[in-house]
């Protein structure tokens, strides 16, 4: 019996002399050090010269978590490429493709593909994006019968602004854009600039053909409103082109004009005539 005690004394000693040899350092508690005589958890790696790293390794392909030599960053690195994937540094931010993040969670690639959501097997995919617990989600991300488009809005209407990928349409307050910018109610802004050609200053050119004052009137009468401009009952259904009817306005504007100019002339020429017809009289 003693000298199976003393066998096992010897083979811990052997085995615990081996392993201070090698830096690794177990305690009776079940704490494991390597390179401290003193682990504070079940596994406490310290490398007095900085640069502490652990490595997983399989099939000849390895991954390493790293300290930065201050201890201020931890780094996660692949054996086939030096980048560093993942960083994690003191103030509690987290970088992907980066060393310095500047953000709880900051991304850096110069590729597209920096930032992607999948969810392949459900048809819609979304990614939702919280700020506090009623009426303030976005879901900017989701799949449509196959077609990829893009849904900005709070919880209860997340489709307040829709952006089609088929064109390039935007919609707001609708999800079927007819045209670049389709809103669905209002719009308040200080200025609004169109482009557009034709502006109809060919009306005061000698070869523009002035409708008569009868032919106005024959047309209003028939028709219900002026020539060359939609019905009240055409605009209702299909609406107005701002640009367009802007020069359409001024078109008759201008043709207002030359009748009043015309008028005028007829006035002048009559007052001449009774002026003349004075001096007769007199």
């Amino acid at each position: 019996m003693k000298n199976k005690i003393i066998i096992v004394s010897i083979s811990l000693l052997t085995l615990f002399g081996g392993v201070a040899q090698n830096n690794i350092f177990p305690l009776p508690g079940g704490n494991v050090g390597i390179g401290t005589t003193s682990p504070s958890y079940k596994l406490h790696i310290k490398d007095p010269a900085g640069g502490a790293a652990l490595r997983v390794e399989r099939g000849g392909k390895s991954w390493d978590f790293s300290i930065q030599n201050t201890g201020e960053h931890l780094y996660l690195n692949n054996s086939e490429n030096t980048s560093t994937f993942f960083t994690f540094n003191k103030d509690g931010k987290f970088g992907i493709g980066t060393t310095s993040p500047k953000a709880n969670l900051h991304v850096n690639s110069a590729e597209r593909t920096a930032f992607r959501v999948y969810r392949k097997t459900i048809s819609d995919k979304y990614l939702s994006i919280w700020h506090g617990t009623s009426g303030a989600v976005i879901e900017p991300i989701k799949e449509n019968g196959g077609t990829s488009s893009l849904y900005l809005g709070g919880y209860d209407n997340p489709t307040n602004v829709y952006l089609s990928s088929n064109g390039g349409n935007v919609g707001i307050g609708t999800t079927t854009p007819d045209s670049k910018l389709a809103v669905n109610g209002k719009i308040h802004a200080k200025e609004v600039k169109v482009d557009l050609t034709g502006w109809p200053d060919y009306v005061f050119e000698e070869n523009y053909e002035l409708p008569t004052l009868k032919e106005v009137e024959s047309h209003i009468q028939e028709k219900g409103h002026l020539p060359n401009i939609p019905s009240a009952k055409k605009v209702e259904k299909e609406g107005i082109q701002l640009g367009e009817m802007n020069s359409k306005l001024l078109q008759k504007i201008e043709e207002l004009t030359l009748y009043i100019i015309a008028q005028n002339k007829k006035t002048e020429q009559l007052q001449k005539e009774v002026a003349l017809l004075k001096q007769k009289i007199k």
